[in-house]
């Protein structure tokens, strides 16, 4: 009630002084990226023409016009901007609208309670799952109308309150008033946390303080009022952490970065990777990483020092989502990086350590079917669900793990996506007699009901409800011959195919058995062979050993001077 107060109270304000503009409107569409469990600030003030030229060639931008973009009409105090829902609906009166939604796990169902509800309301009758859902912007914005949003600006010569109670006639509003004219369409989407981690140089204990007034100084220059543009930095920290398979620790500067800040990162696309133009999200992430890159490097030339600097970037999604392409291992910073960067005019370079993050989308997406997150609060990668379990057609949320199925059945695989995949937790014979047995007894149902519909009984029964024609149509079908089949007949074939299925099942167990008595006896002939041939070499072994001991007791028996070599030999000889 009060939004339509203030609606109508500039409207008259306009009309009562008969001086609103008549310039013409600027009409133009735009793409909005939503993050989920964002506040954002979306201005109206948008200039298509602007933000065309700023989008058409981004390697070639200058890197300041990149990370404060200045695409927005100038403001003026006596413009008034109204927002209104794909409806029609006034939602909003001001030159941005201030949007946030719940960051909700996918799978999840989209919906909180009104505020401010009674239980015993008149409306009781409506069920949850139909009433309204509402975000959390003073259950204000409708997010079922939100799907596209309209700004319109207007301008009138004169502006204020007016004392007097005696107000002109109203006359029609004129649409030729209009300044601007934006339709903005909003697509949500979950945008993962972002770490930057910068390892500080040893052997220098003021350089820690230095990074961290020179990040303050860089997050605070990306601030700007007129353009609606807030800092994208959430934190800045000096930690000291342990360095792993050691007792030493390291010195790390962390950064957490959020790329929803100003209005150009809103109308860039964060999925799209390595693209030369339009302007993507990923390039605005590279493209600021690359300037405080280039300011942390300054400052080390400054002082004349040299090292190489070690620097990742840590990407958190929410449990349930992963990155489509997992971060991986940045190069090395070094001074000559910045000399490079210091004589080139283009927003990044391919030296560059940060012209990697050009392949890294800034969105998260949910676990595909059949695959959940490692433990229920992990922030890892998603893995298939284990034989037994499923996630799929229920949209059963992925952090919630996946389902299991019923006692007695499991999957053949991982990953399983559908509780059809379960089958009966037995060998395959098992299974392919109670499936078949189940089969049959589901067709047999429907034969035997099939052969009472077309009996005479039924259809003296109800003949009121079934026609001559429908009588004629029903005798035309292909299955009506089979239909006609007695029930005894049926079950007879029935038991007879049951029959015939046990015995072929017990020939083929036979055969089975058979075969694998084979392949015993087979292995058993042949570990036998192997013990007789052993047996006989350690029975030769044994005649050797036996031998030696004879030829040693013999020659001990010989006299200590007797004959020469040769007399030796023959007394071996002879004593053997």
């Amino acid at each position: 009630m009060k939004i339509k107060l203030i609606l109508n109270y500039f409207i008259i304000i306009c009309i009562s002084t008969g001086k609103c503009s008549t310039e013409e409107s600027q009409r133009a569409q735009f793409t909005v990226w939503v993050p989920r469990g964002r506040l954002i600030q979306l201005p109206c003030n948008v200039d298509s023409k602007k933000y065309a030229e700023l989008n058409g060639h981004p390697f070639e931008t200058n890197i300041t016009d990149l990370l404060k973009p200045k695409i927005l009409k100038n403001p003026d105090f006596r413009m008034t901007t109204i927002w209104y829902s794909t409806v029609g609906n006034v939602i909003h009166i001001g030159e941005f609208i201030p949007l946030h939604l719940h960051l909700l796990v996918p799978g999840e169902i989209d919906y909180s309670d009104p505020r401010n509800s009674e239980k015993t309301s008149s409306h009781s009758g409506v069920s949850k799952t139909n009433a309204p859902r509402f975000n959390n912007i003073l259950n204000m914005l409708n997010q079922q109308t939100m799907s596209t949003i309209t700004c319109k600006t207007f301008k009138s010569q004169v502006a204020g309150f007016f004392v007097t109670a005696n107000l002109p006639k109203p006359r029609p509003l004129s649409m030729n008033e209009e300044l601007i004219y934006n339709q903005f369409s909003l697509v949500y989407y979950i945008q993962p946390v972002i770490i930057w981690t910068y390892v500080i140089p040893k052997g220098n204990s003021t350089i820690s303080e230095i990074w961290k007034k020179e990040t303050y100084a860089f997050c605070k220059n990306l601030r700007s009022i007129s353009e609606y543009q807030l800092s994208p930095c959430l934190s800045v920290s000096i930690n000291q952490v342990p360095i792993e398979y050691s007792a030493a620790s390291q010195t790390n500067l962390t950064v957490i970065i959020r790329l929803s800040n100003n209005a150009l990162n809103l109308l860039s696309n964060p999925g799209k990777i390595r693209t030369t133009s339009p302007i993507t999200l990923p390039f605005l992430h590279a493209v600021t990483k690359s300037e405080l890159d280039f300011r942390l490097l300054r400052t080390l030339y400054i002082n004349g020092s040299f090292a190489l600097i070690h620097s990742s970037v840590e990407v958190i999604c929410p449990t349930g989502t992963q990155i489509k392409r997992p971060p991986f291992q940045l190069p090395f910073l070094t001074t000559d990086d910045y000399v490079i960067k210091n004589g080139s005019s283009k927003s990044i370079l391919e030296q560059e350590s940060a012209y990697q993050l050009l392949n890294l989308p800034l969105t998260c997406k949910a676990c595909p079917l059949g695959y959940v997150p490692k433990s229920p609060y992990g922030y890892g990668e998603c893995q298939p669900c284990p034989r037994g379990y499923f996630r799929g057609e229920t949209g059963w949320p992925s952090p919630a793990g996946c389902l299991a199925c019923p006692d007695g059945y499991t999957t053949l695989l991982e990953g399983s996506t559908s509780l059809k995949d379960c089958v009966i937790d037995g060998g395959l014979f098992a299974r392919v007699i109670v499936n078949t047995a189940a089969w049959i007894y589901q067709n047999c149902m429907e034969l035997i009901i099939a052969s009472y519909e077309t009996s005479k009984t039924y259809k003296r029964r109800s003949s009121i409800h079934i026609t001559t024609e429908e009588e004629n149509e029903e005798n035309t079908e292909a299955m009506f011959w089979f239909n006609r089949v007695h029930p005894g007949a049926l079950i007879f074939a029935v038991l007879y195919f049951l029959v015939i299925i046990f015995c072929w099942s017990l020939c083929c167990y036979r055969i089975c058995l058979i075969f694998r008595y084979k392949q015993m006896h087979s292995r058993q002939r042949h570990l036998l062979r192997k013990s007789i041939v052993i047996g006989q070499l350690n029975a030769l072994d044994d005649v050797k050993d036996f031998l030696r001991q004879d030829f040693s007791r013999e020659e001990a028996k010989l006299p200590a001077g007797a004959g020469d070599a040769g007399g030796k030999a023959e007394n071996v000889v002879n004593a053997k």
